[in-house]
């Protein structure tokens, strides 16, 4: 068992170890940074990382908002502090726009629009600075509408960018000694309202107020539920039997503070639970269609739609979809007669004709680099090359695209197999008589995913003599999806990938 942990040990040594150099490779291509930061772990871990790389030239910013708790401001003042990191600090606005009042589905987009549009004043006190949050990779797979302020305001994110997960943070944060790694997520108190219930700077007092006495009680990790008169309140399911015991004594605290009576959940709490409700709500709006919401959890990756044989309106239908949760969206194997008119709809969107990959909100920055390469034997394989590219650069992927290099030019690949060598995974796509992923195969020693391209003449068979060849490959170990399936072969490398960062 020892032996065991001493490999457990090193194992997680080694990923902290990796991590911090990549963060630090990261900082290194920067003059300097403001980070926005909440108080909570990830922002401070991304202020401290600054500061540790940095320097003076890292500078954390607080905004004093009515949904940020004071306990959260006095204890971002206290790192601060406590690590000599000069922090700026603004007031937001966000109470004073109607759109957030309202507490739409996309109320987060307008609270972070507030607060980037302040940062990036700062930018004037502080050229070549760039601005940075707390987001990490496990965010992206969550209904987050701030991401999509943060890409307009061309905020950067050092953990996601750095392949960091929810998990990865506390580690970090441990690994270097701060003092609230392991504090209890903490998001804004308008969370606590239920979507269309108007923001109040009351209705946030009062929640505050509810969790501090929570926190009186004993209780650390908490959420209190704003239903008008009635407040809902989750803990852990560790702390529910203490909870229910001291309920009658909790009712009589929130009295004071203007709740007439309290329910406990007992689900226990649970994170962006209101949330559910946006995957109820939009089912009366989807009737010829209806979004797997939860796969970004299940699977670590979000749907992507296929074009080919849905109708424009369904298309239209699904888009807008995407457009009221300000999210992003994918379609595969459009036409270009449908490409022409879904532009009319949406005309910053990106579309690319030879592969029939269409993407709306499309990002572009802060994309990981150097997993995956792209082979391919022939300039005729460039449509299935583009949709691996274009369906990774959704998942967060920037791959290299090594192109050209099929067999019968054997001296080619050689000439290239130290480069394609330092990638984690490699997509191999060949039309004709496909033997380049069996080549590879034999030389290379990477998880290797073979795409047959329906290219070639005559017996090629429009690619299933290329897909006959891959599947009967003497090259051990060689995945191999359909033909044309760029998309398949994209979300194999991004499983792969994820694994390997779990490990």
């Amino acid at each position: 068992m020892e032996s065991q942990f001493g490999t457990y040990r090193d194992n997680q040594e080694d990923m902290i170890e990796g991590k911090i150099e990549e963060l630090e490779r990261w900082f290194a291509a920067h003059h300097g940074t403001i980070t926005a930061f909440s108080g909570g772990i990830d922002s401070a871990l991304v202020l401290y990382i600054s500061h540790l790389f940095l320097g003076k030239s890292a500078i954390g910013c607080i905004s004093i908002s009515a949904s940020l708790k004071r306990k959260d401001y006095s204890e971002a003042i206290e790192f601060c502090e406590k690590y000599g990191i000069r922090l700026e600090i603004i007031e937001t606005k966000e109470i004073e726009d109607e759109n957030y009042l309202s507490n739409p589905s996309n109320r987060c987009y307008f609270c972070k629009s507030h607060l980037y549009t302040d940062l990036s004043v700062l930018l004037e006190r502080f050229p070549g600075y760039v601005l940075l949050n707390g987001t990490n990779k496990d965010d992206y797979q969550d209904y987050r509408p701030g991401l999509v302020a943060a890409r307009e305001h061309e905020i950067k994110s050092p953990l996601a960018d750095c392949w960091l997960t929810k998990e990865d943070v506390p580690t970090i944060a441990l690994h270097f000694g701060l003092p609230n790694w392991n504090k209890p997520a903490s998001p804004c108190l308008s969370s606590r309202v239920p979507y269309g219930d108007f923001i109040t700077p009351y209705k946030l007092q009062q929640i505050e107020g509810a969790e501090t006495i929570l926190n009186t009680f004993g209780f650390t990790e908490v959420r209190v539920r704003h239903y008008g008169k009635e407040a809902k309140i989750e803990v852990p399911q560790s702390d529910m039997a203490l909870l229910k015991q001291k309920k009658e004594s909790i009712a009589v605290a929130f009295a004071k503070i203007g709740f007439e009576s309290c329910r406990i959940d007992e689900e226990g709490l649970v994170s962006g639970k209101l949330n559910r409700a946006l995957k109820n709500a939009p089912k009366e709006y989807m009737t010829n269609f209806n979004i797997d919401a939860d796969r970004s959890r299940r699977l670590g990756f979000p749907e992507i739609i296929y074009g080919a044989s849905k109708s424009i309106e369904v298309l239209i239908d699904i888009l807008d979809y995407y457009q009221k949760l300000g999210d992003r969206a994918f379609i595969t194997k459009l036409q270009e007669s449908k490409m022409k008119v879904l532009l009319e709809h949406y005309p910053t969107a990106f579309c690319d004709p030879l592969s029939g990959v269409f993407s709306v909100n499309r990002r572009t920055t802060g994309l990981r680099e150097g997993d995956v390469a792209i082979i391919s034997a022939g300039s005729a394989d460039q449509f299935v090359v583009n949709e691996a590219y274009y369906t990774l650069e959704y998942l967060g992927h920037k791959a290299n695209c090594i192109q050209d290099i099929g067999v019968a030019g054997l001296h080619r690949l050689l000439n290239k197999l130290e480069e394609i060598r330092k990638f984690k995974v490699l997509i191999v796509v060949a039309g004709f008589e496909g033997a380049l992923p069996t080549v590879v195969g034999g030389l290379l020693p990477q998880p290797i995913i073979a795409v047959p391209a329906s290219v070639g003449y005559g017996v090629a068979q429009g690619g299933q003599a290329a897909l006959n060849t891959m599947l009967a490959s003497c090259a051990n170990g060689l995945t191999v999806v359909n033909i044309d399936n760029g998309y398949g072969a994209a979300l194999a490398a991004f499983r792969i990938l994820n694994n390997q960062s779990q490990t």
